[in-house]
């Protein structure tokens, strides 16, 4: 949720708190090693084979 515009006043800003507060609140009690080495696997990990078998209907 880093895309949300903090600090700027509109409408938009207002509707977010929750979900700002949400974001902040998971930041403070992840371990940073922890963190670290989930976004260190997820980058490195090709999932473009996965993506194929997924199929969706509209």
């Amino acid at each position: 949720m880093s895309y949300i515009s903090v600090g700027k006043e509109n409408s938009a800003d207002i509707k977010l708190y929750g979900l700002k507060d949400s974001f902040w609140l998971q930041g403070m009690i992840s371990g940073f090693k922890g963190v670290y080495e989930c976004i260190k696997a997820f980058s490195e990990t090709d999932f473009r084979e996965d993506l194929k078998k997924i199929d969706v209907q509209h």
